[in-house]
């Protein structure tokens, strides 16, 4: 699961740089757990999470489709 995770936050650091750490301290202060881990267990938490720091929903949910788009490539 380690492999995934770091696969996964460097799709999301190369889809938005410095967005990897920014949602992991959000992810990690609401839920307990990183944006990663999130991703692999529970999208829903996680387009939450994107949608309240993007203040919007469309906007977290294009974000959340490239990464799994490019997640998918790797």
């Amino acid at each position: 699961m380690e492999n995934a995770r770091e696969a996964i936050k460097e799709v999301v650091s190369a889809v938005t740089p410095g967005l990897a750490e920014l949602l992991d301290a959000y992810c990690l202060s609401k839920h307990g757990k990183d944006a990663a881990t999130l991703f692999l267990t529970n999208l829903q938490k996680l387009l939450e999470c994107l949608t309240e720091l993007y203040g919007n929903e469309e906007t977290a949910q294009i974000i959340l489709k490239i990464i799994l788009k490019r997640h998918s490539m790797l």
